[in-house]
């Protein structure tokens, strides 16, 4: 008997080549009903993966932080007195894994928008705990996301962990853990005010 890839030859005009090489019908229908409900579930395991994928990039955007391993957690970003945390899953109905990501907490408590009715500009006041030590510091904005603030005005006891992404993973965590408890504001200065 000759074997043909059947993928290849799911349309009814197929069938009568069948026929002159000996393949018999019965047999390739039930390949083509096979290949139908692997199609189908192939289609189910997709939309459910899609699913898990939108409610955990939701988890990591949306929600508000909440009490979580002896400090709080939002999506998964977990901050406590040792540090900052990323939750990892090992696999599915696996513990999650707990990897630092620093060894300080950081957060934003308010935005401040300073207007001089030409420029304005964006500074963050940022709380930090290191070595159960609170510091409070305002940065410029566009100074966050680099995160080479964290050495200057957190000394050298902070650190951030080695490796790609994890100063963004930092600057993430910092941003989501903040996000429901950050103010924001509004200075009107004149031009030649001083800023910190």
């Amino acid at each position: 008997m000759q074997s043909i890839f059947w993928p290849d030859v799911l349309r009814p005009s197929s069938r009568t080549p069948l026929k002159t090489k000996l393949i018999r019908l019965g047999e390739f229908d039930r390949l083509i009903d096979q290949r139908r409900r692997e199609r189908v579930e192939s289609r189910k395991r997709n939309s459910a993966v899609a699913a898990a994928r939108s409610s955990r990039t939701t988890d990591a955007i949306g929600p508000a932080p909440r009490a979580a391993g002896g400090g709080v957690q939002v999506g998964r970003y977990m901050a406590n007195a040792q540090g900052l945390f990323l939750l990892k899953s090992s696999g599915l109905g696996a513990p999650l894994i707990t990897l630092p990501l620093a060894n300080f907490t950081a957060r934003i408590t308010a935005e401040i928008r300073r207007d001089d009715g030409v420029d304005a500009t964006r500074e963050f006041e940022i709380e930090a705990l290191i070595c159960g030590q609170t510091r409070r510091l305002v940065i410029a904005a566009a100074q966050f996301a680099s995160m080479k603030w964290v050495t200057e005005y957190l000394g050298a006891r902070a650190v951030i962990a080695a490796g790609m992404g994890i100063k963004d993973q930092v600057r993430e965590a910092i941003q989501l853990l903040s996000s429901t408890q950050m103010a924001e504001r509004t200075v009107q200065a004149s031009r030649w005010e001083s800023r910190p």
